[in-house]
């Protein structure tokens, strides 16, 4: 068995399994490695079995694999308290829970979750001891309010997130007001709307630039009149930007009006379609009904069964007045055609 040939290596600090088909962390209770590195292993859960309790771990990097969420106890069993390094990028990480890494609260100093699907951390809260933090490429739209939670974290990255406004309203703000040192932040490859950060420009054109590191590469991707032009080549006062007003609906109100938008379609159609069959009945009104094409008309009789019924029948009314009409089928024309009929004989 290869685990049991691995934990027989005593004397192993380092160990790799990338590569492998691993689907889950194996359980190994070699106490001395220090470094366990796997990468590209189609592992889709980060829980360490309870076989490391007691290790010496100090860096673990499962970069590119199929994680997509760390809970409270995935790592209770790392109960040394000695990692520095964790690095679980390019993942699919979509939700991390608060105390995920409370166990590593006074020995972890650098965590990487680059290339997920984050977009908030609230997990920052228990690292104490963090100086470096990456989450670059997740989902991020704006500086989330943890980054005002005293730590010792002085650098942030946040490159290629979807972040489009750092007005005075983000955390940049708080840490000018409180004059802060020691921290960086990376920010390029963002959306920005300069139009909706001037409050950004007029700081980086007043030198406030330190928290910045990377502010010589952020750049206009809204309004177009911007486009690709850098921040700190603007003038504030000579930009044409007509700030609107953002409203912003919760997902409550948002359903309410659709709903509310189907029922009234719906109202208008129904009244639409009585209104119509109204005015078409009040148009017939003084209409008589056609017989259909396989309806004949009614035959006059072809006895009258009184003598009002023959006059009117022998002498119909016509729109020329009342006239003489020879029935060929009358009584008379009968008893003429008898006659007729013996005399031959």
């Amino acid at each position: 068995n290869d685990i049991e040939k691995i934990q027989n290596l005593t004397s192993l600090k380092h160990l790799t399994l990338s590569g492998n088909p691993l689907n889950t962390i194996p359980a190994f209770n070699n106490t001395n490695i220090q470094t366990l590195t796997m990468q590209r292993a189609q592992i889709n859960s980060a829980n360490f079995p309870k076989t490391y309790n007691g290790s010496s771990l100090q860096i673990i990097s499962l970069s590119d694999n199929n994680i997509r969420l760390i809970g409270d106890n995935d790592f209770l069993s790392l109960k040394n308290k000695k990692l520095l390094k964790l690095d679980i990028t390019h993942n699919q990480l979509n939700k991390i829970s608060i105390t995920a890494f409370e166990i590593f609260s006074q020995s972890l100093q650098s965590l990487a979750l680059s290339q997920n699907s984050l977009s908030s951390c609230e997990f920052l809260a228990t690292l104490k001891n963090l100086a470096s933090i990456k989450l670059d490429q997740n989902k991020f739209t704006s500086l989330p309010e943890q980054l005002l939670i005293p730590n010792n974290i002085k650098n942030y990255f946040f490159t290629q997130n979807s972040i489009k406004i750092i007005d005075q309203s983000s955390p940049l703000s708080t840490w000018i007001k409180k004059n802060l040192t020691g921290i960086n932040i990376y920010l390029k490859d963002n959306p920005l709307d300069c139009c909706g950060s001037l409050w950004l420009i007029e700081n980086l054109k007043n030198s406030n630039k330190r928290y910045i590191a990377d502010a010589n590469l952020l750049t206009c991707t809204t309004p177009i009149q911007y486009f690709g032009k850098r921040l700190i080549d603007l003038q504030p006062t000579e930009m044409n930007c007509v700030i609107q007003p953002q409203f912003k609906l919760s997902i409550a109100e948002i359903v309410g009006i659709s709903v509310g938008s189907v029922f009234l379609v719906a109202f208008v159609t129904v009244f639409v379609i009585i209104l119509t069959k109204r005015r078409q009945r009040s148009h017939l009104r003084h209409y008589e009904r056609i017989p259909d094409n396989d309806e004949e008309p009614p035959l006059p009789p072809l006895f009258p069964s009184s003598q009002s019924d023959a006059s009117s029948y022998s002498q119909p009314q016509t729109s020329y007045g009342t006239g003489t009409f020879n029935d060929p089928y009358s009584s008379n024309h009968y008893a003429s055609d008898s006659r007729t009929n013996v005399g031959l004989e």
